[in-house]
Order: C-alpha cells, then structure tokens, then sequence
C-alpha cells in the first residue's frame, strides 16, 4: 500500500534527479522553441508546450489548462513567453484601459498568465532550487499587478546580435544573470532621416515594414535572439551548479 511516506521519499528523489541532471527546461509558449533547442544545445531535457502544434512542440494544450502531472518531469527552469497581444502599446486601446481588461481575449490572457505564476509557484515549492524567465516586448505586462512581485530587467535584441531593436522585459529570480546594456531608438530629421546611427539594429518606425513589425506572424515575431537564449540558461545552470 502506497503511504504518505512513500509520497515524500518519491518527491525528495524527484528533486535529487534535478539537481545532479544537466537539467529540465519547461518552455510555456514555445512557438518557435528558441529556448528549447538552445537548451537542447546545453545537454538539457526540454519539454515544449504551445497553444499550437507546431513542429516539435511536445503538448499542444490551452496552457490556462496546463496541470503539472502533464509535464514528465521537475523542471530546473521554467520559461515563458507571454503572448504580448493585449500588451502590446500598439493595440492596448483596443483590449485594455490601462491594465483593466475590456476584451475577453484580455481577460482570458491574465487568466492563462496568473495560472501559469501559480504553477511556477508550486513547482518552487518542490525544488527550491528552480529557476524561471518569464518574458514579454515592452509594455503593458510590466504594470499588470500580478507582475510586481518579480524582479524585471529590460533588454534590447540587438545588444544580443539581432538586426531588430525590440526592447523586451524578462522577469527572474537568476541571481548571476546580467543583461546587456540597454539600447536606445534613433533620432531622425525632419525628412525622416536617422541622425545618429548608433547601433545597428533596423530603422523601424511605427508602421514601417522593418524590424518585428516587418516579420509575418506571430511564430517569426516572438523569435529571441540565440545569445540571450543562451545567456539565460548558461545563468541557470551555473546557479545549479
């Protein structure tokens, strides 16, 4: 007969699995899996979950449903992309005021990212050691009032090799992990002329057709750059290490 003690002695071995593993990356709206194969490349097992069944994504679920007996294993880290769409400053007046939602789609997107904070939270509670990023292009998320308990860094895709500027907000308990310095926008003339070229991230002007907005979709616009990916999860190994 299975007892309580049985119960314990499994979860302490859950947790020792973790901590002598390369590690287990949980990757929550994987899209694209560039934190997957990036961990892939690092020696850890990955686990992809994604609304949609892309190539490779290991659960295709509404991740508002998402249970922690459906994932095979304790993570080591968990990452999640937010979806951005409610967030996004470029359509905010169309599903919030300020960070009240006014569209269903809004209120389903706090709902899906609070549940996917409480399991993180859970999981934390088993292996004190886990780390976790969560993810986001600059904008509303980083004012929502489930976010304020989480340490926030802002990072620019170029600084880590991408031709797009995109200022993006991660949020982590990584205690080694140190962003790149920040980026800024170019200034332009009166012609729409860049007037100092510092960097070399695309010119992407609201409404032009470069930079993120320039990409098709959803799939190719949440792409992060390999190096941040790689970064991230160098950070967390090495706190584990």
């Amino acid at each position: 007969m299975k007892t309580d003690f049985d119960d314990t002695v499994n979860e302490a071995l859950s947790i020792a699995r973790v901590s002598h593993s390369t590690g287990n990356l949980l990757e929550l709206f994987a899209g694209s899996r560039c934190m997957g194969e990036e961990a892939e490349n690092l020696g850890m097992n990955v686990f992809s979950v994604d609304w949609t069944a892309y190539d490779k994504i290991d659960l295709s679920i509404d991740i508002e449903n998402l249970t922690k007996d459906q994932v095979p294993f304790i993570p080591s880290h968990v990452h999640a992309s937010f979806d951005c769409t409610t967030y996004t400053i470029a359509a905010i007046s169309t599903h919030r005021n300020g960070t009240e939602p006014k569209s269903e789609y809004a209120k389903k997107c706090d709902k899906v990212n609070q549940h996917v904070i409480s399991l993180v939270k859970d999981w934390l509670e088993i292996n004190p050691n886990m780390t976790f990023t969560f993810e986001n292009p600059r904008g509303m998320l980083r004012h929502m009032p489930f976010m304020q308990e989480f340490t926030r860094h802002t990072v620019w895709y170029c600084q880590y090799g991408d031709d797009r500027a995109k200022p993006t907000d991660i949020w982590t308990n990584l205690k080694n992990w140190k962003p790149k310095p920040m980026c800024r926008n170019y200034k332009y003339d009166k012609e729409g002329n860049i007037i100092d070229k510092h960097c070399h991230h695309e010119s992407a002007r609201r409404g032009a057709k470069t930079g993120t907005q320039g990409k098709k979709g959803s799939y190719e616009r949440s792409k992060m750059p390999k190096q941040l990916c790689h970064d991230l999860l160098k950070s967390s190994l090495e706190t584990k290490s």
